[in-house]
């Protein structure tokens, strides 16, 4: 029996004895390591930080792709949350992608945490995975092709991890994509019962966002702090590159107002750009 180690199917934590922790939820077909330059950072602020593996992630694609019911994760995030929040006296979480919807629909339908950030919030008004999921009724496909973003700092991302995520999660699961799409329409139909201050940042040339999606979360929210911004120029991936320290400086001022308890009332939508 040959049996396979998992370096990256791990937890990464850091521990500062702080009242406040900083719950970071990774993306699809992804893993905590991937966060590791922000979850770094953000300790170096004195903040405890929680970065868990999301569930069938970290290993092969085959095993994300034993996923067969996505709702299992976003479940998974409810609980946890949940339970991170009876552990500090502010919890903050700041979701990547996946993780991002996932925190997303445990805000909107069970409010727990202090504060949420949304990065690449995948789905909402999305043509590209609207259209994977008409393609998907017709035709059953298990996954389509994906390779990391060609402009990612290496600085910013362990090398050893983007050699083996190319050869162990280079597929994105369709069934988990078309889930999805589907779960966006509720996050649509349910950003009034967001209450939870929030700060959301998407990339301008994010083919799984729409360029509206931030506007309109912004827009149509309960919550009295809610922020968001378009990174001009950002994609998808946008986090590990040369856009990190301008989304970097959003999150830290963001995080700081929380911690500070400033509940005056705020509506912000805007742009961020290179200088």
């Amino acid at each position: 029996m040959i049996l396979l180690e998992y370096p990256y199917a791990k937890d990464i934590e850091f521990k500062n004895e702080s009242k406040v922790c900083i719950l970071i939820l990774h993306g699809l077909a992804s893993t905590p390591f991937e966060m590791q330059h922000l979850i770094e950072s953000l300790s170096r602020e004195g903040y405890d930080v929680f970065a868990p593996i999301i569930p069938y992630h970290g290993k092969t694609y085959d095993h994300l792709l034993s996923l067969k019911d996505p709702t299992e994760l976003y479940d998974w995030g409810k609980e946890l949350i949940s339970k991170k929040k009876q552990e500090y006296e502010k919890l903050i979480v700041i979701g990547f992608s996946l993780g991002a919807g996932i925190t997303y629909v445990a805000e909107t339908s069970n409010p727990t945490a202090d504060a949420y950030i949304g990065l690449s919030i995948g789905g909402l008004f999305s043509w590209m995975l609207r259209l994977f999921s008409f393609i998907y009724r017709f035709i059953r496909i298990k996954s389509i092709p994906f390779s990391i973003a060609s402009d990612y700092d290496k600085t910013l991302v362990d090398e050893d991890y983007l050699k083996w995520k190319l050869e162990n999660m280079n597929k994105m699961p369709m069934n988990t994509l078309v889930h999805a799409v589907r779960q966006s329409k509720e996050m649509k139909r349910s950003v009034k019962k967001f209450v939870t201050p929030f700060l959301v940042i998407n990339g301008d040339k994010d083919l799984a966002t729409s360029n509206k999606a931030t506007a309109y979360v912004v827009k149509h929210a309960s919550s009295k702090i809610r922020t968001g911004y378009l990174v001009k120029g950002g994609r998808h991936m946008f986090l590990n590159t040369r856009f990190f320290d301008i989304i970097y400086d959003k999150i830290k001022e963001f995080i700081e107002r929380i911690i500070s308890n400033d509940q005056s009332e705020i509506t912000h939508f805007g742009l961020l750009s290179l200088k």
